[in-house]
């Protein structure tokens, strides 16, 4: 929340200028902040553990990517800056099966699609799979978290 912490600084300077210049922005957290409501973001409201958008948004940008027809995922800087996303992209040497994308599907006990983390995070499917999209390859995106929850302390 840039603007309620570190002076305003980032918000004024960095974010303020994006949404002049049209950027669009989601503020996925529970509570609506300063920093949505300057920037006009789309509040994405969540109960639970946000690692359960996450997770249905790569699930639907893994099974509904088309590199012709619906490019999700921008394959070029997968297979040039990454190892060990799928089969192919692991480490001479390295058992193939523990890639990334089979492990994925391997520990799901239930299928981490957008109507699972829907009845979990209360975030609407048709919500989750919008986010995916965007996260897709045809937009320019930046993933921005908050330090607060790794900076709390039990």
């Amino acid at each position: 929340n840039p603007a309620w912490s570190s002076d305003g600084t980032t918000l004024w300077a960095n974010f303020v200028p994006m949404r002049d210049a049209g950027c669009k922005f989601y503020c996925i957290d529970p509570m609506h902040t300063d920093t949505a409501e300057v920037l006009g973001a789309e509040w994405v409201p969540f109960a639970l553990a946000l690692n359960r958008v996450s997770h249905a948004c790569a699930y639907v940008m893994i099974t509904e990517d088309d590199p012709k027809s619906n490019p999700l995922i921008d394959w070029d800087v997968v297979n040039r800056c990454s190892i060990g996303f799928d089969a192919e992209s692991m480490p001479e040497g390295a058992d193939t099966e523990r890639n990334f994308k089979d492990q994925f599907w391997e520990f799901m006990t239930v299928v981490q699609n957008p109507e699972w983390a829907e009845e979990i995070c209360g975030v609407p499917a048709g919500k989750i799979r919008e986010i995916a999209y965007v996260l897709g390859m045809e937009n320019k995106t930046a993933l921005l978290c908050g330090w607060g929850p790794g900076a709390a302390t039990t």
